[in-house]
């Protein structure tokens, strides 16, 4: 989809679930624990961490011997963006709790 007209395409977000993901590999050095903190498959993981570098333009992140290491792009890039994705979480964790809250359970089938 093109930017609006006053917008460029420097000026978008890039995917949330590829910050998300990048943002606990880095916290853990694995797809696998970064998988198993945000309830997907590690190879969504690793799906979102390529949509993003190729969103970005550079490598984030790199496999040396099993363990991923941030590359100092991802390095630079995570300084960036670990203070905003923890205030994030703790905004979130905030309403979570707030008195009142009501929760709302919905089962449904495969189907």
């Amino acid at each position: 989809m093109p930017p609006p007209k006053s917008q460029t395409a420097h000026d978008y977000f890039p995917p949330f679930g590829g910050l998300k993901s990048f943002y606990e590999v880095a916290l853990t050095g694995s797809a696998v624990r970064a998988a198993e903190r945000l309830q997907v498959s590690p190879s969504s993981i690793s799906h979102q961490l390529r949509s993003l570098e190729s969103e970005l333009g550079v490598r984030l992140i790199e496999n040396r011997k099993g363990r991923l290491f941030l590359t100092t792009d991802g390095a630079q890039f995570f300084d960036r963006i670990k203070g905003p994705m923890s205030e994030i979480l703790r905004a979130t964790e905030a309403v979570r709790s707030m008195p009142g809250r009501k929760r709302i359970s919905l089962t449904l089938t495969p189907s």
